[in-house]
């Protein structure tokens, strides 16, 4: 993240300080809470023996909606709506479409091999698009427009720098790790989450709400269990 401010820096973007270092820290938090409830799990009675991370995305879940009631954003800014934008429902379902099929080839070509289990497919259909929509196509979204725009003022410009941070970092996140001091890369899942990614945002900014984005992540994750 700080490699990618120097380069704005050097770029000539101008940035205002207070809703970048907002948005990267919401994005850190998210990295150390959700970890951090996967470590817990086993310690809390009511999740104990849980394979899949559900008190780490409860934990970021309460974490972004604490920094979203602190941040003084409207449920408009972040996309907290189910009110869609006219004439969004049609591209917006078409592009669920496409964003489930890239994701479900993919998967297949890759042949991990399907895994069924309950938890697993419950999961799947609730949890990831929940706190991940809500960190970074809601919150770290707007934060980053306020801070490439001018005065905060949405223009191309700042959807543009916007988008592209939050995409990369939500890729980074799925496909970059930290193994024994050393940094590992996960190329298949950067390409896969950098894509599904950017189609997520895209359906953000066309509907200007978190409804589609969170159906097309959990929908295709949900998918992703049976290839």
């Amino acid at each position: 993240m700080l490699i990618g401010v120097i380069v704005l820096r050097l770029a000539g973007v101008r940035t205002r300080r207070e809703p970048l270092l907002a948005g990267f820290g919401v994005v850190i938090l998210y990295w150390i809470v959700s970890p951090l409830g996967l470590r817990l799990q086993e310690a809390v009675p009511i999740s104990a023996g849980l394979h899949w991370n559900w008190l780490g995305k409860v934990f970021a879940l309460a974490v972004a909606l604490f920094v979203w009631r602190r941040s003084g954003l409207s449920r408009d800014d972040i996309g907290l709506t189910m009110r869609q934008q006219a004439g969004s429902l049609l591209p917006a379902g078409l592009v669920v479409v496409l964003i489930c099929a890239f994701a479900w080839s993919y998967e297949a070509i890759r042949s991990d091999g399907s895994s069924l289990s309950p938890e697993r497919l419950l999961f799947q259909a609730i949890m990831p698009g929940l706190d991940e929509e809500l960190v970074f196509r809601a919150l770290l979204f707007a934060f980053l427009i306020r801070a490439f725009g001018n005065g905060g003022e949405m223009t191309r410009a700042s959807l543009w720098w916007a988008g592209t941070a939050v995409t990369f970092l939500f890729a980074a996140g799925h496909g970059l790790f930290a193994v024994e001091g050393a940094i590992q890369v996960d190329w298949h899942a950067l390409v896969e989450s950098g894509t599904i990614g950017a189609g997520l945002l895209w359906l953000r900014g066309r509907t200007g709400s978190l409804v589609m984005p969170v159906l097309a992540h959990n929908l295709s994750n949900f998918g992703d269990s049976f290839f």
